[in-house]
Order: C-alpha cells, then sequence, then structure tokens
C-alpha cells in the first residue's frame, strides 16, 4: 500500500503496482513506524492513552476501564456539542474572580509588592518622623529695646559695597586697591557700572545676609539707597544665577529683584518738592527716577516700555485735609492679599511674607512720602524718625521638623508611592493583550463588562485596603491633628482614578516590556504641573487637576499646610483659604475618574492593535450617519456574489440538511492612505456540522479579516453570517455562546494548572457541577494530558501547551469551533497526535481551520475554500480540487547511466499521446500525465517494466497534490 499523494517510491520492476481508482479510495499510512490512521475516525488504540498517575493500582485500573467502557459504548452524549445555555453575569463574574484569586495566590510575591511597595514608601516617611521629631519654641517678643547690638543699621552696606569704575560712582567709595573684590555679574541692565562686593564677604553672602536680617529680630528700616543698592545686586547676581532664585513667585528673592524706574503721579506741585526730598535724602534717586506724569495712562505707558520698572507713586489727595496715595508694585513684589489670617498657621515668624514689603522698598516709600507731608504741614517742625521692624511676637507652640522640612516634597512622595501600582496594572493589561488572551474570552462569550468589573473589583480591593492601613499609620505619627476620614477619601478617591489610568496608558501599548518601563515615566509626568507652578492661579490649577497626580498633589498641600494648625477636617474642605477650595479639586478628582474611563474605551477602540480592527476616531459621529445614509446598500443576508467568476466550486446539492454556518456576502472595506481597499468581497461559503472546514489563502488574503467578522472582532460592512440561523450581526453574544476558539498563539496564564485553564473556560461556556468536571477530565484525555492535569502551564513542554490550548477550544462543548494554525510550531509526531485529535472531534463539532500546512489541510479538510484578494477563488473537497485543478500525474523513471533513454521516451509519448515531458533530471526523466489519460496508465507502466533491457532501474508516480492546486 502506499500513501495517497505519493503511491510508487521507486520500487523495483517486480514490485506490484497499485491501480490508480484504489489509492483514491485509501488514505492510510502504512508506514510501521507511524502506527496511526487518519481516515480511520475510531479512538486511538488502548495502549496508545495516557492515565494520571495514582498511588492506588486497583483504582488506577477501574479509572482506565472506565474510558475503555465509554469507548467502547460510543460517544458520550454528554461529551456531544450542544447548545450553550443562557450564560449570567454573576456566573461568568464568580469565573473570573475565582481565576484571578488563583492567580494571585500563585504569584504571592507580585500580590505583596504591590500592596506593599505603597506602605513602604510611607513608612519610609514615618522613620524620617522619628528621626527629626518634634521642636519646642517658647514664647518669643521681638520688640526687646535692651538688645540694642542686634539692630541693623540701615546703611551697613557702605562698609562693603564700592565702585571700581574710572571717576566711581557718586554715593558709592571707590574700592581699595589691592584688596581682592567680587564684581561677577550681568551689569547689562543696570544704569552704574563697576559695582563690587570686597571678596572677603562676597555679593552672594553680603545679599543673603540682607535678605534675611528682617525675621526673628528688630532691625532699622532700611534707607532709600540700601533698597535701591542691593536691587542692582539682586539684578546682577540673579541675571547670572537664576536657578535657584527666579524659579520661586512672591518670595523676598522676587521681592528685591522687582526693581527699576520709579514713576510718580498725581499733583505736579506736591510731586516736584516730593521728587526733591528724595533727592535731597537719596545718592541714587536720579538713577531710578522715572519723572512726573499727570494721569496714570501716562505712567502705565511709559511702564509698559520700559522692560525694568520698580512701581508708580499716586498721589490722588495731599493737602491739610488728608494724603490718599497708592504706591503699586509689580505682583510678585508684596504677598498675597487674598490670605490676612491663615488657619494653617504653625506659630513663630514665617519667611516670604512681612518682609516682603520691606525688600520691596513699600515701607521706604512709605516712609519718605508721609514724612514729606507732615513736613510741609509743619514746617517749622521737621519731623526726621528713626523706623525699626520687628517680627509679630508669638506664642509657646510645637513644630514637627520633618513636616516642616519636607512638606513640599511629601506630597510628591506620596504620589511616586502608588507609581509601581500603575506600572503593573498597565503592564498586566497588555501582557493580556499581547498574548490575545482577552480576544479569546470574548470570541467564546465573555462579557466585556465581566472583564472590566473584575479588573476593577481587584483593584479597589487592594487599594482599599493599602489606603485603610496608610490612614491608620499617618493618624498614629505626622498627621494627628487632621481627620483620618479625610485623609482615607482623599486616597482612596485618588486610587480609583489610576485603575482606568493604568488602562488609558495601556491602549498606547502593544508590549508588555515596553509599557513596564514607559507608563511609570508618563505617571511621574502627570505629578509634575503641579509640582512646578503656584496656586495662585485658580483657573490653572483646576485645569492641572484633570491630571489625577497633579490634583492629589494640590490636596495634599492643603491637608499638609492645615496640619500645622488645627488639623485638616471636613469643615475645610469649602474653606475660602485655598483657591480653589479643597472641595472642588475633590469633585474635579472624581470626573477624573469617569473621564479616563472614557478615554480608555474609546482608545482601546481607534488606536491600531495587532489584531482586529481599529475604529475610526469619529466613529461614534460617522458610524451613526453612515448607518443612516447607506440604510439600503447595506445587505445582509444576500447581495452579489463575490467569488471568482472563474473559480471552481463544488456543488453543494439541492439538500439543505447539515448545513450550520451560512455566509452571505461578507464584506469589509478599508481605508489605506485615503484609497479604498477591499479585504472580503461578497463572501459566500457554507459550513457543514460534522465536517472540518479549511480556508487557506496567502498573508492579505482576507483570511484574518474573515474570521474576525465571523466572531464579531470586526462589523462587516455588508452581507451577515448566519451560525444555526442565528445572526452574527444582530444576535453576537448568542452566536459566541456556540463559538469556541484556538487562536495560533497560546492563550495561558502561566500560573494556572492545566485543570484550572479547562474548567475556566468551561465554566464561562456556562458548564458547572457534574458536567464540569466530566468536560474536564474527558478533554485531558483527549488530549492525553491527563498525566500533567495539576501542572502550570510554565512548566509544559511547546506541544503540550499547544494541546492545552486546543482543548480549551472544545472543552466548552462548543458547536462551532475556529482554529487558527492550531499545529503552528509543532514538530511531526506532535501534530499527527493533533491530527487525530481533531479527527474525532469533527464528529461532535463544527470546525473552521486555517493553516499554512498543506498536507493538514488535505488530510483533515472535508470541505476546503481558497481565497485570494478577498475573494473565493475555489472550494469544495480535496479530491475535487485535485482534479478539477490539478495539473495531473507525475511519473519520473530512473534510468542507468547508459540507459536508452530515446526508446524509454518514445514509449511513454505512444501510451500518452498527451504527456508533458519535464526534462531530465541526472538520470531521471520526468513527465506530467494528464488526468483524463488515467485509463491508459496501467498499459504505460506494463509497457516499462516490459522493457527493462533500456535501462530502467525504477519508476514512481504521484498525484497532484493540494499544494499544486494552492499554487496555481
Amino acid at each position: 500500500m502506499y500513501n495517497a499523494d505519493y503511491f510508487g517510491s521507486f520500487h523495483d520492476l517486480e514490485g506490484s503496482w497499485m491501480d490508480p481508482g484504489e489509492f483514491e479510495m485509501d488514505c492510510g499510512y502504512q508506514d510501521d513506524a507511524l502506527q496511526e490512521n487518519f481516515c480511520d475516525q475510531t479512538p486511538l488504540p488502548e495502549e496508545w492513552r495516557s492515565f494520571a498517575p495514582t498511588e492506588d493500582p486497583w483504582e488506577f485500573q477501574q479509572q482506565r476501564a472506565e474510558f475503555m467502557q465509554e469507548e467502547e459504548a460510543g460517544p458520550s452524549s454528554e461529551f456531544r456539542a450542544c447548545e450553550v445555555p443562557e450564560l449570567s453575569f454573576l456566573d461568568q463574574f464568580l469565573a473570573v474572580v475565582e481565576r484571578v484569586f488563583r492567580q494571585c495566590l500563585r504569584t504571592k510575591l507580585g500580590l505583596l509588592l504591590e500592596v506593599g511597595i505603597p506602605i513602604l514608601f510611607f513608612c519610609i516617611t514615618v522613620f524620617l518622623w522619628s528621626l527629626w521629631g518634634t521642636e519646642k519654641f517658647t514664647e518669643t517678643n521681638f520688640v526687646n529695646y535692651s538688645h540694642m547690638q542686634s539692630f541693623i543699621d540701615a546703611d551697613f552696606y557702605m562698609f562693603y559695597v564700592c565702585s571700581r569704575t574710572p571717576g566711581g560712582v557718586h554715593g558709592l567709595p571707590p574700592c581699595n586697591p589691592g584688596v581682592p573684590l567680587d564684581c561677577k555679574g550681568d551689569e547689562s541692565t543696570l544704569p552704574v557700572k563697576g559695582l563690587c562686593v570686597y571678596a572677603s564677604v562676597g555679593a552672594s553672602l553680603l545679599l543673603h545676609a540682607f535678605l534675611n536680617s528682617f525675621n526673628g529680630r528688630i532691625a532699622e528700616l532700611p534707607t532709600l539707597d540700601a533698597i535701591v543698592v542691593f536691587q542692582w545686586l539682586a539684578r546682577k547676581s540673579f541675571k547670572m544665577d537664576s536657578s535657584p532664585f527666579g524659579i520661586y513667585p512672591k518670595t523676598r528673592f522676587s521681592a528685591i529683584t522687582s526693581s527699576g524706574m520709579l514713576y510718580f503721579v498725581g499733583d505736579p506741585t506736591f510731586l516736584r518738592g516730593l521728587t526733591a526730598e528724595f533727592e535731597k535724602s537719596s545718592k541714587f534717586f536720579n538713577y531710578v527716577n522715572g519723572g512726573i506724569y499727570n494721569t496714570m495712562k501716562e505712567a502705565e505707558r511709559q511702564f509698559e516700555n520700559n522692560p525694568f520698572n520698580w512701581g508708580i507713586v499716586h498721589v490722588r489727595r495731599a493737602d491739610r485735609h488728608a494724603l490718599d496715595a497708592i504706591i503699586y508694585l509689580n505682583a510678585t513684589a508684596v504677598p498675597d492679599f487674598d490670605e490676612i489670617v491663615s488657619d494653617a498657621y504653625p506659630g513663630g515668624f514665617q519667611f516670604d511674607r512681612a518682609e516682603m514689603y520691606v525688600l520691596s522698598g513699600y515701607l521706604t516709600l512709605q516712609k519718605l512720602i508721609s514724612e514729606y507731608y507732615i513736613n510741609q504741614l509743619s514746617p517749622t517742625l521737621r519731623l526726621d524718625t528713626t523706623a525699626y521692624i520687628a517680627s509679630q511676637a508669638f506664642v509657646e507652640y510645637r513644630q514637627a521638623t520633618f513636616l516642616m522640612n519636607a512638606r513640599d516634597i511629601l506630597p510628591l512622595i506620596f504620589v511616586l508611592a502608588f507609581l509601581y501600582s500603575v506600572s503593573t496594572r498597565t503592564k498586566a493589561i497588555v501582557l493580556e493583550k499581547e498574548m490575545r488572551i482577552r480576544e479569546a474570552m470574548l470570541i467564546m462569550g465573555m462579557k466585556d463588562v465581566v472583564i472590566y468589573a473584575v479588573w476593577l473589583v481587584r483593584s479597589v480591593s487592594i487599594d482599599f485596603f493599602v489606603c485603610i492601613f496608610i490612614s491608620i499609620l499617618l493618624k498614629c505619627t505626622y498627621m494627628t491633628q487632621s481627620d483620618p476620614f479625610i485623609i482615607f477619601c482623599v486616597f482612596f478617591l485618588f486610587t480609583l482614578t489610576t485603575i482606568p489610568l493604568s488602562g488609558l496608558l495601556s491602549a498606547f501599548f502593544s508590549k508588555a516590556r515596553l509599557a513596564s518601563l514607559l507608563s511609570p515615566i508618563i505617571y511621574f509626568i502627570l505629578t509634575l504641573p503641579t509640582m512646578a507652578t503656584s496656586e495662585t492661579n485658580s483657573a490653572l490649577t483646576i485645569i492641572f487637576a484633570l491630571l489625577s497626580p497633579s490634583a492629589f498633589v494640590t490636596i495634599l498641600k492643603h491637608i499638609l499646610a492645615d496640619e500645622f494648625a488645627r488639623g485638616f477636617s471636613a469643615k475645610n474642605l469649602a474653606d475660602s483659604l485655598y483657591e480653589p477650595k479643597t472641595v472642588v479639586v475633590l469633585c474635579v478628582m472624581l470626573v477624573d475618574f469617569f473621564i479616563y474611563f472614557i478615554l480608555m474605551l474609546y482608545l482601546d477602540a481607534v488606536i491600531p492593535k495587532d489584531w482586529g480592527t481599529n475604529k475610526h476616531p469619529f466613529f461614534f459621529i460617522i458610524d451613526p450617519i453612515r448607518w443612516y445614509f447607506s440604510k439600503g446598500d447595506v445587505y445582509e443576508g444576500g447581495g452579489p456574489d463575490g467569488r471568482a467568476p472563474d473559480g471552481v466550486f463544488e456543488h453543494d446539492g439541492e439538500e439543505e440538511e447539515g448545513i450550520v454556518v451560512r455566509i452571505c456576502g461578507l464584506r469589509k472595506v478599508y481605508r489605506r492612505g485615503g484609497k479604498r481597499f477591499t479585504a472580503v468581497q461578497n463572501l459566500y461559503w457554507n459550513l457543514r456540522e460534522g465536517e472540518i472546514s479549511v480556508l487557506l489563502g496567502r498573508n492579505g488574503a482576507g483570511k484574518s479579516t474573515t474570521l474576525n467578522m465571523m466572531t464579531g472582532m470586526v462589523r462587516p460592512d455588508g452581507g451577515d453570517c448566519y451560525v444555526y440561523g442565528l445572526s452574527v450581526r444582530h444576535q453576537l453574544s448568542r452566536v459566541r455562546r456556540e463559538i469556541g476558539f484556538c487562536p495560533q498563539h497560546n492563550i495561558l496564564w502561566p500560573e494556572l494548572t492545566c485543570r484550572e485553564h479547562l474548567e475556566f473556560f468551561a465554566k464561562i461556556k456556562g458548564l458547572k457541577g457534574a458536567e464540569l468536571e466530566k468536560a474536564v477530565q474527558r478533554m485531558l484525555h483527549e488530549t492525553d494530558m491527563l498525566e500533567k492535569i495539576d501542572f502550570p502551564a510554565m512548566r509544559l513542554s511547546g506541544g503540550q501547551k499547544r494541546k492545552l490550548s486546543l482543548g480549551l477550544a472544545f472543552v466548552g462543548q462548543s458547536r462551532l469551533v475556529f482554529l487558527d494554525e492550531p499545529t503552528a510550531g509543532m514538530d511531526v509526531g506532535a501534530r499527527r497526535h493533533i491530527w487525530e485529535l481533531l479527527r474525532r472531534m469533527s464528529s461532535f463539532h463544527t470546525i473552521l481551520l486555517t493553516t499554512h500546512y498543506m498536507d493538514e489541510a488535505d488530510l483533515l479538510g472535508h470541505r476546503i475554500g481558497i481565497m485570494k484578494n478577498g475573494s473565493l477563488q475555489c472550494s469544495g473537497s480535496s479530491l475535487f480540487l485535485k482534479s478539477r485543478l490539478g495539473l495531473g500525474y507525475s511519473l519520473t523513471i530512473a534510468m542507468v547511466p547508459d540507459g536508452d533513454f530515446d526508446s524509454i521516451h518514445q514509449i511513454v509519448e505512444e501510451n500518452i499521446p498527451n504527456v508533458l515531458f519535464l526534462g531530465y533530471s541526472g538520470f531521471h526523466l520526468s513527465y506530467c500525465l494528464p488526468m483524463s489519460e488515467a485509463s491508459n496508465f496501467s498499459e504505460l507502466l506494463y509497457s516499462i517494466e516490459g522493457h527493462a533491457n533500456y535501462g530502467v532501474c525504477g519508476y514512481s508516480i504521484s498525484a497532484a497534490t493540494l499544494e499544486d492546486v494552492f499554487l496555481r
């Protein structure tokens, strides 16, 4: 006996020859090494089966006997595919929850890290708090005239500042020759040149000493000259190095750098006298005098044209009854006016508050204007006062040193505590997408809402526990005054927003490794806007709050600020102290949750994926419009036949019995580069019950798009597919209950066992109790995996993983099973075992198979369809296609080196007139024999055997293969 495709393998001339008609009916492999029969659908012999080992030999023998009795009795009715019952949300939800719970138990380290890393961040802050402790400050009154030595002279700068410009600067002493100087800095914007500080002190040290000299002591109010000189030094030094200063809005640094020209508006007579008094009392006033103007508009116009401005003095009234003057300074030169009393005041004096009125020159200008006005009213009484300033006295208080020093960085630490959780969840979603597990679950009937619900429940459960622990930890350590429930709500609401944020980030990635690397960076970037800006702009803060990490930082700043005073509680949520109010930011963060969730669903639909088809960015607008205006063009149950006009199609017969899947004019059109591309052209095809149908085609032929439309992953532009009478267009959820699916790649979770995989996919199909256990055991038996029943998938070989993936498609007793290259990557032995399994399964299921192996399609396919450029080119049984499209039979004659080649060639032409000579290959003659001459093959071969003296040493003849048909 010879196989179907090659039945005469260079035997000697005395060997028997097989009639051409016989090999067409026999496709058995007689090779003893193979020991397989692919045409016979009976179960494998007993000695080939594997059983799960048990400690009790008698139990093992009993188990084996039960299986043998079932095989002798015929196919089990329980194992037959049947209509899957209605699947409830609860059943699928519990199945997924059980699977996720098992995965968590098997990956304890990952779960521990997801829970422990956020807690670890907070434990580190508690450790730092314990190191720094709490500092106690006694009651202090800074107005103490007994400590006169602590006064700072208004003109102490004169001892350190000098001019090295030839001719000098009026009012500044010349620099001593030979003494080291510090003259670094940019003087291009200054009205004077050669401004230096003696190097023994240095410009930076002198400037910082001046800026920090008005808190915690009593000091003399600086003169106008002192203010002007330090404005010059600040502008010169900060121009050189702005990094430590320029990024701080509304601080003592911004106050001293708000310098330039000073403009006067009002009664010219009064102002001329005032400016004359300024010139008399100040050596440097002429450098900053911007002139006198009648109206504010004139002064403001000049103000806008000058890049460096100090301010505007507007004297609205100056008579013997009243002085009404307004001093306008830059907004960054003075503190905010909207915060008079702070509930978050911790005690003691605060930097960057009251001293800004001194450093900006406001108090000095106020003193000079007031003195001049009083002297004008009483010329005989010259008022010459010395003004002193001192910090406000305070009562005894305690201060957490850690909070005081780390208040600005703590919000960032709190946000980064959840960075690992976001990264892990993003990676997990992308991994399921990369492994196409989610696709397989959806195709086999899993509801999308179940997947999202379990994902939310798992994440919320972990975050709830973490937030409870963190709230208790903070309440017991350094946030003792704030309401722990409010702290919990803030943290829990933020963690809620990170769940859809992880899903949103996952939409941009198709590789889990890349997602795990980039998602933490993106998460960190979302924190920066609020950390790098001030909260003075309420609208900007609300806009930044649309980024939930930034909103979280804003709220934490409010809580930490109030912790210094009375603590943060529910009544502080609407406190006007903060703008925007804390409750507003909380509401925005709640809105963030829904925004992120909607964006996650939207981006998951429109961003291209490795599988399926992405939707148009405006699909929510275009699809309804297209549906409304093209209702007459979208046909669902018919339309023009898109099969190749010159194709070959085997007639299904008049009877309708046995057809369970009808593909009626399926059509899909894409746009590429602005051009329309038809992926599937009005496909018509039927699948019969109990048969294996094979769909072949080159890459891009339309096979994947066809499968995606049949499984509901892609919505067709035209036509419909009916599965057991159910429409894929209108009854997709019911159709998917009938479908089992095995993609090209394994859809396995590494930590789950074979039993757990099969149980999960059986449960989402609605199997329960004894029926579930029966289906799982049967599939383990059929796939020869009983010995690996409790092995995790990570410990299986490649072939065993493929068997398990195949078993998942059948375990739910689905009536229709899609197999996408089920034997890809398997060795020959494993492939043949799978072939036998599919032969047996075809008795109970309708199977649609795609493959690149022509021998596999030839052997398994009851009906084969070949696609090209979106159209069905031919369909029918393997024998039908080869008989209609094959090139005939191939004859090869082996000759001895000195054989009579011409005589043998003449014999072949005499017996087969239409023979096609293919040429010589070594000492072999090759011919193509037409199928129409099959009746003459016997005489031809007898003639060849009868002329052995011509030097013929052997011959072979083979039928056309399916590969020949495919290539043709």
